[in-house]
């Protein structure tokens, strides 16, 4: 345990690092408070939108350095919203560390935001709508948190909808940042050949969010008893049955993931033998 090492920093960002001195590379990530769970439905999306738009260019990069900038020292950059968070993270070689902290802070805390990028970023995402609702298997699950939870907070899907997608403008997008880009909550992670002092240092130089305080997310009332139905012409249907269960703390929880293996996590789990292998009923459980 004595290779993690934490710090908060005086604005709330907090530090976090993993020394692996036997590997070569190193990975490193920006969390934020900015997920699905935060919007209003009027703004239902945005997490997403701003995910994209970042990488279109800040005000020392164009898009296309930042993937040059990356690509030239075999480098990967991505980042992934959530209900719950936002994250930014770049794989890098280890002599790389700072490149890593200093675009990823670049994207985050100086995007341009150009109005031309924020509509042709909006085409791109429709598509990504368009394309996820040819996943039943993934819409399934968005109308089961919607039912179960409402339209707000918890029930918000991720990728928000077209209606919302096309009404959100840049000030939206500015307002929504300086609420929810901020250092309180902000976590910067880092594994790898790495040293947590040099991360220390590069992020204090690096990072440059805002540092109002931090909202908290809305909350959730869970709707037993609800029930919802979509109906698409395909092939097969796709069922979810949700109950109420243990918060992220609760002692019981690691019982609960036993179960979850047991009774449906794999080749030989109670629902997978039973409905697939025994009655041939289903594909997948």
């Amino acid at each position: 345990m004595n290779r993690y090492k934490r710090i908060v920093l005086p604005g709330g960002t907090k530090v976090v690092t993993e020394e692996i001195p036997h590997v070569r590379s190193c990975t490193v990530g920006l969390w934020l408070n900015a997920g699905s769970r935060w919007e209003s439905p009027k703004i239902n999306g945005i997490s997403h939108f701003i995910e994209h738009l970042v990488f279109k260019g800040t005000e020392s990069r164009t898009a296309r350095k930042i993937a040059e900038e990356i690509d030239e020292v075999g480098g990967y950059l991505n980042a992934v919203t959530t209900k719950d968070y936002t994250c930014y993270y770049a794989k890098v070689p280890d002599r790389c560390m700072r490149l890593a902290v200093d675009i990823i802070c670049d994207i985050a805390c100086r995007p341009l935001l150009a109005e031309s990028d924020i509509t042709k970023e909006k085409g791109v995402i429709a598509e990504e709508i368009a394309m996820y609702e040819d996943s039943p298997e993934e819409v399934v699950h968005d109308l089961l948190a919607s039912t179960a939870w409402g339209p707000c907070a918890l029930g918000l899907p991720t990728l928000g909808s077209l209606k919302t997608l096309k009404s959100l403008g840049r000030d939206d997008i500015v307002k929504y940042m300086s609420e929810h880009y901020v250092t309180e909550g902000a976590v910067i992670s880092a594994a790898g050949n790495i040293k947590h002092d040099e991360v220390v240092e590069e992020v204090n130089k690096r990072l440059d969010l805002s540092r109002r305080k931090m909202k908290s997310p809305t909350t959730s009332k869970w709707k037993p008893g609800a029930q919802a139905f979509r109906s698409k012409a395909i092939e097969q249907a796709h069922l979810c049955i949700g109950y109420e269960a243990f918060n992220r703390n609760h002692p019981d929880r690691f019982g609960l993931y036993v179960l979850d293996v047991a009774f449906g996590g794999g080749l030989s789990s109670r629902l997978f033998q039973k409905l697939r292998e025994d009655r041939g009923l289903v594909y997948s459980t």
